[in-house]
């Protein structure tokens, strides 16, 4: 006589190999995502710190400062995570700075490249390299093979008990399994709450507080990376200001004037300049000479903010500009530089014990062409 095998016995190991399997290949396809992602994190966050430094080192490339460069990629070489830094122009290295790790040879690392363009120009002028240490990447991979593994141990123990309680726990557990069946980290499930005072009750509430870690620490992680995301956008737009204003006035430079030129349909330039004011900054002083360009800065900028389409321009030293991208009448145009002429020259400028006055000279093109060496040339005639 055949001896009976106990379909009980089956059943168990069936659901005990087919939830075995089951879990492993969602183990598998997660390792596999959450590989894909963490990567996906990390190249994009050495990605925008490439886009934050790459106009900085396009513009002091295109300015020749190389001292400037070092100073910049010094800065970045802080950062842990950025074990290196290199410029390359014609495919020569002109800069590069390595932190201490990278120059042991400690560490895996991503490399990211990047063509330098020049300012307001499609034309390449070097390469940017960036070695990004994969240290944060293999720590995240770590802990979460971690959380696989422990899960993976816990559910195996869980099944071993499944097997003394068959009949009573056939069903919760088959519910339990095709809720898992449905899991993703980011998105919560409804796991089956079991009330009894068992080894199936325990497994239900296990499943729900791993759950809850899982999603805590994923949204935990989130913040983290959008914290980050913020900071990074922050700081960009903080250079991005920097890069576009003059550090002693805090008014538009020549380079925001170059890309307002760039982007406008039509303009009218007038270029002023302030008649011998070396000797201001060699008889009262550099102090003073800085004195009168902020003073002045602040009334003109006063004095035009307020009206549409017209910009007011430090261009470098004594020299300023104003900017109409929509274009007044041609007499309205003379009347505002004569105008400019008179109220300028009858300010008085009050520094310590005395009363300062400035002369002026300015210069016109009332067309967009090369409105900047126009007026320039226009300027200089003036002048004569």
């Amino acid at each position: 006589m055949k001896k009976v095998q106990s379909l009980s016995k089956k059943i168990v190991f069936s659901i005990a190999v087919i939830s075995i399997l089951t879990i492993l290949a969602m183990i598998n396809i997660f390792e596999k995502i959450n590989r894909e992602a963490f990567y996906t994190v990390e190249m994009e966050k050495a990605d925008l710190i490439v886009n934050t430094i790459e106009p900085l080192i396009a513009l002091n490339i295109y300015l020749n400062m190389n001292d400037k460069i070092d100073k910049t990629i010094f800065q970045f070489v802080q950062n842990p995570n950025i074990l290196a830094v290199k410029v390359l122009k014609n495919n020569v290295v002109i800069n590069e700075i390595a932190s201490k790790e990278y120059k042991s040879g400690v560490g895996e690392s991503f490399i990211i490249k990047k063509t330098i363009f020049q300012p307001n120009s499609k034309k390449e002028i070097g390469t940017l390299i960036l070695v990004y240490s994969t240290k944060n990447y293999e720590k995240l991979i770590s802990k979460y093979n971690k959380v696989l593994i422990e899960s993976f141990f816990v559910f195996s123990i869980f099944f071993l008990l499944f097997s003394l309680y068959v009949k009573r726990l056939l069903s919760p557990l088959r519910k339990i399994a095709e809720s898992l069946k449905k899991y993703s980290p980011n998105q919560k499930i409804d796991i089956p709450l079991i009330t009894q005072n068992n080894e199936i009750g325990l497994i239900s509430n296990a499943l729900i507080d791993m759950q809850n870690n899982i999603l805590e620490y994923s949204h935990k992680q989130e913040d983290i990376n959008n914290y980050l995301e913020k900071k990074v956008n922050e700081k960009t737009l903080e250079l991005r200001k920097q890069l576009y204003t003059n550090s002693l006035t805090g008014i538009p430079n020549r380079l925001s004037l170059l890309n307002t030129l760039k982007n406008s349909n039509e303009a009218a330039l007038l270029m002023i300049n302030i008649d011998d004011f070396k000797e201001i900054n060699d008889f009262f002083g550099h102090m003073a000479g800085d004195y009168i360009l902020i003073m002045l800065s602040r009334m003109l900028n006063n004095l035009f903010e307020k009206q549409e389409g017209v910009t007011f321009i430090h261009l470098s030293g004594d020299e300023f500009a104003i900017l109409f991208v929509k274009k007044p009448l041609i007499d309205e145009f003379i009347r505002i530089a004569q105008t400019l002429v008179y109220d300028i020259e009858k300010m008085i400028f009050p520094y310590e014990s005395n009363e300062l006055s400035v002369r002026i000279t300015i210069g016109g093109v009332f067309q967009k062409e090369k409105a900047l060496e126009k007026a320039d040339i226009a300027l200089k005639l003036a002048k004569k």
